[in-house]
């Protein structure tokens, strides 16, 4: 079941990206905006089912509803993409955050 809404999400984020993507070029920036947001909260619901399937999976407890795993959590799970990128470093000092001067805060 998982799988099939996690489809069905990156279909709708796919297609929103691919609208804004069009607005854009049409000079149309509001609506592309909009659809580019669409895209991003489709993407986000397609990660949270592919979450529930892969803990389903595993056979561990689902995450809690409402508590999205940071990017930190989810980079240590050794069996996670980005767990060699973490283990190697990424080159960031810090929290990485920029100031508006476009300067690293740490």
């Amino acid at each position: 079941m998982n799988l099939q809404e996690a489809n069905r999400q990156l279909q709708l984020a796919v297609h929103d990206a691919q609208v804004a993507f069009d607005c854009v070029e049409l000079g149309e920036i509001d609506r592309a905006h909009t659809h580019a947001l669409m895209a991003r909260t489709a993407a986000d619901a397609a990660e949270t089912a592919l979450r529930y399937a892969l803990a389903e999976e595993r056979g561990e407890d689902p995450p809690p509803v409402g508590v999205p795993l940071s990017v930190e959590q989810e980079s240590l799970a050794e069996d996670s993409p980005g767990y060699e990128r973490h283990r190697r470093g990424n080159g960031v000092q810090g929290n990485g955050l920029q100031d508006n001067a476009g300067e690293i805060r740490t």
